[in-house]
């Protein structure tokens, strides 16, 4: 098979089993569409999951590339407070089933009309600045998520340090390397396994459910734009993203594996200067986000 064949055999087969037209295997039920008022669980709307001693709803996913499109679709520019809601003409890395496929996932096709590549409607956004991702949560009628709370969410308020469970940091107390080859206990980790290279479907990885039930890719994926104190801080790095783990080459394999990364040990930042502060400019194609909004009374 050439190489042509071969990429256009493994665009097939991402398109097929992994594209959020359709149903990724393990798509949460509450899926991001539009900011209707269908309740979702615990009384949240439709798409959001409380988070407990917070009065706050969470997005159960990530803000999606098509849902991103049709923010700038409804703004006509891609433009936020003077800078650019998103980085545009740059590729990202999507995966998750049998192969990866790089390509632009967000085109501007014509002045001021924004088009999502089919291929990757429901992947994470991606190159999202702290001001676009601020204003799509506001569109939306929402606001990005305090730092305080998206840890609580991930961790269940502090009782676990993985969002499917577990107290015992994977690795702990073990060499890496030896642990490494003998991953099928902690496969049910969040991000084990996982190619650092590329973000996958939001909810494809069960395994990435939780803290709270229905919350999905509070660790890995992209790492999320928030805010902090009291929404005074414009914060970054969120959850950590796909790079967050740690890899490790176990014996006769030609490719690494992620060990995961724990909801305490994510590296975000904060600032009360994001017009200036180098993190805030230089964005990559794992910055997105979700968002949050008070819990209705």
């Amino acid at each position: 098979m050439t190489e042509k064949k071969m990429a256009a055999f493994a665009a097939l087969l991402l398109a097929v089993a992994c594209d959020g037209a359709g149903e990724p295997l393990g798509h949460n039920p509450y899926s991001q569409g539009d900011s209707g008022l269908d309740a979702g669980p615990m009384g949240c709307r439709e798409g959001m999951v409380e988070i407990p001693g917070f009065d706050l709803c969470m997005d159960a996913t990530e803000y999606t590339n098509a849902r991103f499109a049709e923010f700038l679709n409804a703004r006509g520019a891609n433009d936020c407070e003077g800078f650019e809601c998103r980085v545009m003409g740059q590729t990202s890395m999507h995966g998750g089933c049998w192969s990866w496929l790089e390509l632009e996932a967000i085109v501007e096709v014509e002045e001021g009309v924004f088009e999502a590549n089919d291929k990757v409607t429901r992947f994470p956004v991606g190159w999202t600045t702290w001001f676009g991702a601020k204003a799509a949560c506001e569109w939306e009628g929402k606001g990005l998520c305090p730092q305080e709370a998206h840890y609580a969410a991930c961790s269940r308020g502090g009782t676990q340090h993985y969002p499917g469970g577990g107290t015992t940091y994977i690795g702990e107390g073990e060499d890496k390397e030896a642990y490494g080859a003998e991953l099928d206990w902690v496969e049910d980790r969040c991000w084990v396994g996982h190619s650092s290279l590329s973000t996958v479907g939001v909810g494809w990885k069960t395994q990435c459910e939780g803290g709270y039930e229905g919350l999905f890719d509070l660790l890995g994926n992209v790492g999320e734009w928030g805010v902090g104190s009291g929404g005074d801080l414009a914060c970054g790095g969120l959850g950590g993203s796909a790079l967050s783990s740690t890899e490790v080459w176990p014996e006769d394999s030609e490719w690494p594996y992620n060990i995961g990364t724990s909801c305490g040990t994510t590296n975000a930042w904060c600032t009360n200067n994001p017009e200036e502060d180098a993190p805030f400019q230089n964005i990559s194609a794992l910055d997105g986000f979700r968002c949050c909004a008070p819990l209705p009374e």
